[in-house]
C-alpha cells in the first residue's frame, strides 16, 4: 500500500477512536442512571469523574494541566519527528497517545475531571482514552525495545 494510503487509513482509525471516546463519556454523562444493558460480576459500566490522575490519586491542578501541556509538546515533537522519517506506526501510537490525553484534557476543562465509565471491580474504573494511552505506550516500548535501529531508518 503507498504512503498515503497507510497515513489515510491510519487517520481514519484515530478519527474513529477519538469520535467513538466522545461518544461513549457523551452517553455516560447524558444516561448516568441508567444501567447498561450487560454486565458481568467483576465488570461493570458506570460513570465516575475523576478529579485526579491515574487511580484516583490527588494532585494539584496547577501540576496537572503543566503536564498536560508538556506531554502535548512531547508528543507533537514525536510525531512530527516520526512523520518525517516516514515510521508509521511512531507517528501513529504517538498521535493516539495524543488524542486520548487531548479527549481526557476536554472532560478536565469541561467537567473538573476526566469521565471514567469502565469499572473493573478488582482494578480501577477507567475509559477508551486511558486504553488508547496505555496500549500505544507498551506497543511503542515494545517495537523500540525490539527493533532500536528503527528509529535511525
Amino acid at each position: 500500500m503507498p504512503r498515503f494510503g497507510k497515513n489515510a487509513v491510519a487517520a481514519l482509525i484515530l478519527a474513529a477512536f477519538f469520535v467513538l471516546d466522545r461518544l461513549l463519556k457523551f452517553y455516560f454523562m447524558r444516561f448516568e442512571d441508567t444501567d447498561p444493558a450487560w454486565t458481568l460480576n467483576w465488570l461493570h459500566f458506570k460513570l465516575a469523574i475523576n478529579q485526579g490522575v491515574s487511580f484516583g490519586l490527588k494532585v494539584p491542578q496547577t501540576f496537572i494541566f503543566s503536564a498536560y501541556v508538556l506531554s502535548f509538546l512531547g508528543l507533537t515533537g514525536l510525531i512530527i519527528f516520526y512523520w518525517k522519517k516516514g515510521i508509521t506506526a511512531g507517528w501513529f501510537l504517538c498521535s493516539l497517545i495524543l488524542l486520548g490525553a487531548f479527549s481526557n484534557f476536554i472532560d478536565r476543562i469541561r467537567f473538573g475531571g476526566v469521565i471514567d465509565y469502565i469499572d473493573v471491580s478488582f482494578f480501577t474504573v477507567f475509559n477508551l482514552s486511558d486504553i488508547m494511552i496505555c496500549c500505544s505506550a507498551i506497543c511503542l516500548a515494545i517495537i523500540y525495545g525490539i527493533d532500536k535501529d528503527l528509529v535511525k531508518r
